[in-house]
């Protein structure tokens, strides 16, 4: 029976130092190196990054249409004084926005 390296979550020979020659067979998996087997779960790392994309994408989109929208009605905002609207930065920001969002969604989804 092939002894688990200390950093494996599961006994056999998957990690070179033990595997051997069918090292070059075997790959790899993220859940190897992780100390607590529970941690990769638990944090699901694999997919932090799109939500994060996709959360980004979402404030945009909801921040600068509420700009917009609120800008149309003729409301400005409460507190300051000279604010100045810039339609070209909200359309640009609005567009970066439907970007970020439509890509997390799709990495998420698929």
């Amino acid at each position: 029976m092939p002894i688990a390296s200390p950093r494996q979550s599961k006994p056999g020979p998957r990690l070179p130092d033990v595997a051997g020659a069918d090292a070059a067979a075997v790959s790899l998996t993220g859940e190897a190196y992780l100390p607590f087997p529970c941690v990769g779960d638990f944090l699901d790392i694999e997919n932090l990054f799109p939500q994060l994309v996709l959360a980004l994408g979402l404030a945009l989109l909801i921040g600068n249409g509420l700009a917009w929208w609120k800008h149309r009605r003729g409301e400005t905002p409460q507190g300051v004084e000279n604010a100045q609207y810039r339609p070209g930065r909200v359309v640009f920001l609005l567009v970066v926005g439907a970007l970020l969002t439509l890509w997390g969604a799709a990495t998420l989804l698929t």
